[in-house]
């Protein structure tokens, strides 16, 4: 089976902390197809989200395991297609995260490295 496909988006204001993780995962055999910035920072807690409908229990509890999160599949309205924040003159709406991806993760600033 093919593996899912991470996004990783960074949650904080430290640079290159998505890069960072991305390294770290794929030398733990994951595949992160994506890197980019969170449009709301800073997050406190990493959050793990389940997007993809055939994710494996076991890439779900390797991360969990990792990130010391619980993976969900209910998404903040932040992360929504139609959402805006009123307190800026941009806007947020559209995707938040690319169109194949299984699995999204947003890295808080509780990441210990």
């Amino acid at each position: 089976a093919p593996l899912e496909k991470i996004e990783v988006k960074n949650g904080t204001w430290r640079l290159g902390l998505a890069s960072k993780t991305k390294a770290i995962l794929e030398e733990k055999g994951f595949l992160v197809s994506s890197i980019s910035n969170s449009i709301k920072r800073p997050i406190a807690e990493t959050a793990i989200y389940i997007i993809g409908s055939n994710v494996s229990k076991q890439t779900i509890g390797d991360l969990e395991k990792h990130f010391n999160a619980q993976a969900t599949a209910n998404l903040p309205d932040w992360l929504k297609e139609n959402y805006d924040d009123s307190q800026t003159a941009a806007s947020e709406i559209g995707p938040k995260y690319k169109f194949d991806t299984d699995i999204l993760i947003i890295l808080g600033e509780n990441i210990q490295y």
